[in-house]
């Protein structure tokens, strides 16, 4: 820098990074002690806490460690990439089999799937989970409505910026699914793709199973 020129205010400079490497992928080890920080209720002030394409150990790891701990916030999940994403007509045992992998938790919130969307970052297109969505109709629902409104349905539930869901369950699948706690990501003609469900991720029925 001593013996750099600078440029005057406003004067734009381009220019390239050098000597860096690409290093690896997190491990789920990495992201279990990563939201571990998202631990300490007084310290860190989080509502909504999404696992992103997570393994199951991680789910738990969000759900026991920090949800169930703090019991201020709530943790959502979606089901592994390959329970939705070229496995049909398995689609719904394979959703069973990953919820029954978690433990019942009324600080937890689970959707059905993954959702096909534009990358404008890497100009691709690629899967991602609807945690992230889900939370975030949670966190509109909030701001327009109160915190104990579903963030689903067709007025609230809307899941934006996807091209298709890998898996669309009819009526049937949907009412499946919803008997084990899980809220499904469906397409309605005339209305989108929809979240439909307003369950937490309880085993039993309690009296607080489910907003409003």
């Amino acid at each position: 820098a001593a013996s750099g020129t600078f440029n005057g205010k406003g004067i734009i400079v381009s220019g390239s990074l050098t000597g860096g490497t690409a290093g690896t992928a997190a491990s789920a080890g990495n992201i279990q002690t990563a939201l571990d920080e998202f631990k300490n209720a007084e310290e860190v002030d989080v509502t909504l806490l999404m696992t992103a394409n997570a393994t199951a150990a991680t789910q738990i790891h969000a759900i026991n460690n920090i949800a169930e701990y703090r019991k201020d916030c709530v943790a959502f999940v979606s089901p592994q990439e390959t329970s939705v994403v070229n496995n049909s007509g398995s689609e719904v045992d394979s959703i069973t089999t990953d919820r029954n992998n978690l433990p019942s938790s009324s600080y937890a919130i689970m959707d059905s799937g993954w959702k096909y969307m534009y990358d404008k970052y890497n100009d691709v297109y690629r899967y991602i989970p609807l945690n992230g969505v889900i939370a975030g109709c949670c966190a509109f629902t909030d701001e327009a409505r109160d915190a104990f409104w579903s963030g689903s349905g067709f007025d609230r539930g809307t899941i934006r910026n996807a091209i298709k869901l890998p898996f669309i369950p009819h009526k049937t699948q949907r009412d499946a699914l919803y008997k084990t706690s899980i809220n499904t990501g469906t397409a309605m003609q005339g209305s989108g793709i929809l979240l439909f469900g307003a369950n937490i991720l309880l085993s039993k029925p309690r009296a607080c199973e489910r907003t409003t």
